[in-house]
């Protein structure tokens, strides 16, 4: 393991409490009671949020909206490998962190939707009276111009409600395409609704390799025309107006993995459109902090205003990560969009403002009290950056074995395993991302470039094996493992790193 700095709860030892037990893997133990409640008005990324009843937020490939004083927060709500459990839910806020589940406001098989679009926008008809869902629409069967392509084809959802937490019903489903044959609407989509009330949509062509802005009929219920071709391949669109020049963030095509964020700029929908530039992130991330862009909503208040970047995680898809939403305020440097990761951060809505909040490293990491090490009685230990020592008492690599136990339901089984471990008084996990979050963690380091491998021969596997002794290990280790530590040096429950050249973790063998 290799020792990092950052910032995490303390305790005290205490040996009484520490358990024997031959289930477990134990080192020693230290129990303290960390924080779970979120205050009022922070958000928390790389965690689980849970809305009034306490349950899990569903919602992504989404977007938010604000009508009359309310918040509201559209999205998919995603169960891998059963669409009939899908639904789109809505939730309601009046200060952007603590979140009020309103209701299914479309489900799989009722009203029109016959599948559950991953890619959604509400907006509000003036003229109509109508809340308008404009949905990535997937017919039930594959395209008959792409031979072999294994999705099916993609069209523009049209829905509406006289309500915001209403029954949306789908009303149509349109594909345009040029004189050409070249379709306009395949994939990925967002809807955007300008100022003086006409509404756009931003549409992924044939293949991801274009985007193709679409007006749509003054009552949004039809696409008009198209307006222009921006070449590119990308995913997850979204327009928005800002500082006086319309912008599209965009994602890279990575199907559920995370990617970098890109953007564009024009200052007027039908273009011309810049070329593409990278969404500058601080700390360095080739993969925007572990997510996926998804919408920007700017944040109007008493006293000012700001962007909101909200983007998914798809962690019941990739299996890395936890949540599975990422919000962060957008920053500037000049005229360039700055994304600074903020583990926690406050706003104040009514205001239009935000802060980072007075425990986030978030800043600089010079605002990062260090851990050090220690020595009791001869042996080395871990100090928190309050001068208590800190000895782990831990699990490693366990979630799938604990959701073997109890439950199919990964979340539901990671929830019952994080309230054993507090009543047990653990105070820290191995390698379990989907409990990192809220305790103390060693992270995964494995993946060494360059190792060795398995190789196959005459039938058989073999496992060629570093040689941990050789200085020429020690130093790819080292800057294998530096590397990582730069990307986490702001995870303030991240204390250390592991390595394994073992090849399958099998109880079984």
């Amino acid at each position: 393991a290799a020792h990092r700095k950052a910032g995490t709860a303390s305790g005290t030892i205490t040996m009484k409490h520490i358990l024997p037990t031959t289930l477990l893997h134990i080192a020693f133990a230290t129990f303290a009671a960390l924080p779970f409640t979120v205050k009022s008005a922070e958000i928390k990324n790389d965690s689980v949020w849970k809305d009034d009843r306490g349950e899990e937020i569903m919602c992504q490939g989404g977007n938010l909206a604000k009508f009359g004083d309310t918040f509201y927060f559209y999205g998919w709500g995603d169960y891998p490998g059963d669409n009939r459990k899908d639904t789109i839910t809505c939730y309601s806020s009046k200060d952007l962190a603590t979140w009020k589940f309103e209701r299914h406001v479309a489900t799989y098989g009722k009203n029109g939707f016959n599948i559950i679009p991953d890619r959604l926008h509400v907006l509000f008809n003036e003229a109509t009276r109508k809340y308008v869902m404009i949905t990535k629409h997937r017919l039930p069967y594959r395209d008959p111009d792409i031979p072999d392509n294994p999705r099916t084809a993609g069209e523009i959802g049209f829905a509406d409600c006289d309500t915001p937490t209403g029954d949306f019903v789908m009303r149509g489903h349109e594909r345009p395409k040029s004189s050409s044959a070249e379709w306009y609407a395949y994939g990925d989509l967002c809807a955007f609704k300008d100022t003086d009330g006409k509404a756009y949509v931003v549409s992924a062509g044939t293949g991801q390799k274009c985007f193709f802005v679409l007006q749509l009929t003054p009552d949004y219920m039809h696409y008009e025309k198209m307006l222009c071709k921006i070449p590119g391949n990308h995913e997850a669109p979204y327009m928005v107006r800002m500082n006086g020049k319309y912008w599209i963030f965009a994602s890279g095509v990575a199907g559920w993995s995370s990617s970098k964020t890109y953007f564009t700029t024009a200052t007027n929908p039908a273009g011309p459109w810049s070329a593409y530039k990278e969404v500058t992130t601080e700390p360095e991330s080739k993969d925007s902090f572990n997510s996926q862009s998804d919408f920007l909503f700017e944040v109007k208040g008493s006293t000012g205003s700001f962007v909101l970047w909200g983007a998914d995680r798809w962690s019941q898809r990739t299996k890395i990560g936890v949540g599975k939403n990422v919000w962060l305020p957008l920053e500037w440097k000049g005229d360039e969009p700055i994304l600074n990761w903020h583990p926690t951060w406050n706003v104040d809505a009514a205001a239009g403002t935000w802060t980072t909040s007075a425990k986030s490293p978030a800043t600089t990491a010079n605002e990062i009290k260090p851990w050090t090490i220690g020595t009791t009685n001869g042996r080395q230990h871990l100090v928190t950056p309050e001068g208590k020592p800190f000895l782990v008492l831990g699990l490693s690599h366990a979630s799938g074995a604990w959701q073997g136990l109890l439950g199919p339901k990964k979340q539901e089984a990671m929830t019952a395993l994080r309230q054993d471990l507090r009543d047990l008084k653990f105070n820290a996990v191995g390698y379990v991302p989907d409990l990192g979050a809220e305790l103390a963690y060693i992270h995964n380091a494995d993946r060494l470039p360059g190792s060795p491998g398995t190789v196959t021969g005459q039938g058989q596997r073999k496992h060629l094996y570093e040689d941990v002794f050789d200085p020429a290990f020690h130093a790819r280790l080292r800057k294998h493992i530096q590397g990582i530590a730069d990307k986490t040096a702001k995870d303030a429950h991240c204390i250390g790193y592991w390595w394994t050249d073992i090849p399958v973790w099998n109880p079984g063998q």
